[in-house]
């Protein structure tokens, strides 16, 4: 139950490394000058490691990438983002992993990459933004929102620094900040801040203005579905529909994908639900598939069990009444939220 849902930023990042990101202090040292046979050798020490997790043999890859990081640190000419890719094939290889290693194995890698990229490159390079969405992705997948936050918030510095306090590309940095609210339910206030700030930012300057807008738009209607009334959400989604559609002669079928699902805002299931019921880690596993119906303000309704492979006869009540609290984002159609019937959601427990 650790792992939940991101708000990806590939294409804000691609957007800014066609622009420049490099600002103050980004060059690397002279012990840094690359050095080819040792970055060829690095290659192919990463492609062999890659080729074990491509096999499933996720300790021996990690082994592999830790030696890596070894081997570097004692031969100079090694640049430090062709390094940070032994650091991304431990996020990658971490999931895979049993029990408290993952949060430890992904945790170090993920801190000493940036801690590595900020030493070498400088503080204030805008070279550090893919290593830094790389650690915020792996803190926001694993339901560490304090640590995804700081990544998220040094992202936000480093934009504002390359482009300016009202660059449109700090749209997306800004609503992940929100996001990591939203989704734990937390400090409204701040969340709001965030996306009040990204309101006011110059959208003209950037190409896909329409769509950084309405995605501002979309969180302010994700914000109120989880923190105000119920259907206060509904004219933040309209508006952002609305932006979308009067965008290009295709923005009407944009608005439409866009709003074709559900899609889940906040789920806080006890993560162990059963050990209050019957002591040690005998009611520790199980799984249960709900089946509701989203409402057109984002509440459930119709809340019912589908099936279940437990250890109790019925699922403990802090499970149901946790779901029932659930908020999501509801579908839209010709732009005014509709409730989606028969709607499915699995929850595995171990």
């Amino acid at each position: 139950m650790y792992l939940r849902r991101t708000t990806g930023l590939i294409a804000w990042l691609c957007a800014i490394a066609m622009g420049g990101t490099q600002v103050v202090g980004a060059a690397e040292g002279p012990a840094s000058v690359a050095n080819p046979a040792a970055v060829a050798a690095l290659d192919k020490a990463l492609r062999q490691a890659r080729a074990e997790y491509a096999l499933r043999r996720y300790d021996v890859a990690l082994r592999q990438y830790r030696s890596i990081l070894k081997a570097e640190a004692a031969a100079p000419g090694i640049p430090v983002r062709e390094r940070s890719r032994a650091y991304l094939g431990i996020l990658e290889v971490a999931p895979r992993l049993e029990g408290a290693s993952l949060f430890t194995t992904g945790n170090i890698a993920a801190k000493a990459m940036v801690r590595e990229e900020a030493a070498a490159l400088g503080a204030d390079s805008g070279d550090r933004l893919p290593g830094l969405l790389a650690a915020a992705d792996w803190f926001a997948q694993t339901g560490q929102p304090a640590e995804e936050r700081k990544q998220v918030e040094e992202i936000i510095r480093l934009v504002e620094l390359a482009f300016g306090p009202r660059s449109a590309n700090l749209a997306i940095p800004l609503v992940r900040l929100a996001n990591t609210f939203i989704t734990y339910a937390s400090r409204p206030a701040v969340a709001k801040a965030a996306l009040d700030r990204a309101l006011t930012l110059d959208f003209d300057e950037a190409p896909d203005h329409a769509a950084l807008k309405a995605t501002v738009q979309i969180a302010l209607g994700d914000y109120a579905v989880v923190f105000a009334d119920a259907g206060s959400g509904a004219p933040h989604y309209e508006a952002a529909w609305r932006t979308l559609s009067g965008a290009s002669r295709d923005g009407a079928e944009a608005a439409a994908e866009r709003f074709a699902l559900p899609a889940p805002l906040r789920i806080n299931i006890p993560p162990e639900p059963f050990t209050q019921i019957k002591g040690g880690d005998f009611f520790a596993t199980g799984e249960v598939v709900f089946t509701f119906t989203v409402g057109a303000d984002g509440h459930l309704a119709d809340v019912a069990v589908l099936r279940k492979d437990l250890p109790v006869a019925s699922l403990p009540t802090p499970v149901l009444k946790a779901f029932r609290q659930a908020r999501y984002r509801p579908r839209m159609e010709d732009g005014r939220t509709v409730p989606t019937l028969g709607q499915e959601y699995r929850i595995i427990f171990r």
